[in-house]
């Protein structure tokens, strides 16, 4: 009897697909398609992510800037980089972050923190729940929502971009306003 229970649970776990984030030498990741495509380093990630934005935004007014890190791409309308939405992987947590940050003067962080947090429960309508909003070190605040990791693939470029697209829409009125 034993046996065949081991047999069932095999059987059961093969056909599981596993969510866990692969090694960083490991060159393909599954796509939803089930093809596989060549995994991005983070850097070539980002990289594709703020030329995607660009092109989308390319002619916006005022004009859109951006800054590459190693590890994030900022983007920001105007003159106040202070303020500007993100695209942040942690790879250490196996996560990549996207929203929006106040990194401005306390004072100038906490009214739009007040501001944001009147819309909260509006934003979550559009964006879903997994949207948050908290003041975080130096008196900063940040609205944003957490993914996993993996796959950093050209897929992901796309669904990373539309995502921080859709979070434009609905944030930059709100900050503007």
């Amino acid at each position: 009897m034993k046996e065949t229970v081991d047999d069932e649970a095999d059987t059961f776990f093969s056909g599981l697909e596993t969510k866990m984030p692969r090694q960083k030498d490991d060159l393909t990741q599954s796509e939803h398609t089930g093809e596989l495509n060549k995994s991005f380093r983070p850097g070539t990630f980002l990289r594709d992510v703020e030329a995607d934005i660009r092109r989308r935004y390319g002619d916006a007014s005022p004009k859109l800037s951006t800054h590459l890190r190693t590890r994030l791409v900022q983007f920001w309308f105007g003159a106040d980089r202070a303020i500007h939405y993100e695209v942040w992987i942690h790879e250490r947590l196996a996560q990549i972050e996207i929203g929006l940050h106040f990194e401005s003067r306390v004072r100038r962080n906490r009214e739009l923190y007040r501001r944001f947090d009147g819309e909260l429960l509006s934003i979550q309508a559009v964006l879903g729940d997994s949207i948050w909003l908290e003041e975080w070190e130096r008196g900063w605040s940040r609205i944003y929502e957490t993914q996993l990791l993996w796959p950093l693939d050209s897929a992901r470029v796309i669904t990373t971009s539309d995502r921080l697209a859709e979070m434009i829409a609905t944030f930059q009125p709100i900050l503007d306003g």
